[in-house]
């Protein structure tokens, strides 16, 4: 079957599954699936080309985590996207990264904000290029690594379903804004900073700041 345009060749060294994922919310955020929109796992592995396992493996996951939901005898659909729950994300991602904070302040704030410090120069240059889902992608590999820095599996575990949300939502939104970009990545070496003065009430004030602003900012944008 020839691969519609929406949908790009599968790259081979990324987890089939996760490149799966990137696929579908991407095809949300373009408007090439919509809300209330079924997906059928063996149409979309045949416009991929790739096997159904993988496919099955990526809806699973996106059903977890809200993007998908599966209504019985009736299959798997995009879900509406509304703002009561992206408040929800947001207010509960600042409840998190806060406590991850406060675990890195007591630990490793040093080697944190060097890995924080070489993401933000990679978000920095696709900002300079405007490689707007890339921003995306990155914004998000930089809370992750903030999350993870903490230590806490059990963190982790809670903080992930909201992983593909806030990224949708994210990359929905991200042509629409109109905030300087100067801010956003101030927003970022901002919070760096106060994890590198050691004063944990500033980092842990930083970062939720930083992520309620954000969460408002997409608000007034979504769709």
């Amino acid at each position: 079957m020839p691969m519609s345009q929406e949908w790009k060749e599968t790259v081979r060294p990324m987890s089939l599954r996760h490149q799966v994922i990137d696929q579908i919310i991407n095809a949300i955020a373009q408007g090439h699936l919509k809300p209330g929109e079924r997906i059928v796992e063996v149409e979309l592995a045949q416009k991929l080309g790739i096997s159904r396992g993988p496919v099955r493996e990526a809806l699973s996951t996106l059903i977890q985590d809200g993007i998908l939901e599966n209504l019985p005898y009736k299959g798997t659909f995009v879900v509406e996207m509304n703002k009561q729950e992206m408040q929800d994300v947001y207010t509960l991602r600042a409840l998190l990264e806060e406590f991850a904070v406060r675990r890195i302040m007591e630990s490793n704030r040093e080697d944190t904000a060097r890995q924080l410090w070489n993401i933000y120069f990679e978000l920095a240059e696709r900002v300079k290029s405007r490689q707007l889902n890339k921003i995306a992608d990155i914004d998000m590999k930089f809370h992750e690594t903030l999350v993870l820095a903490a230590g806490h599996q059990h963190l982790y575990r809670a903080w992930t379903p909201l992983k593909y949300r806030v990224l949708l939502y994210f990359i929905l939104t991200i042509e629409k804004r109109n905030e300087s970009y100067d801010d956003y990545l101030e927003l970022h070496a901002r919070l760096i900073r106060a994890i590198e003065s050691g004063d944990t009430e500033r980092a842990v004030r930083e970062i939720g700041e930083h992520i309620l602003q954000a969460g408002e900012n997409l608000l007034k944008h979504l769709p």
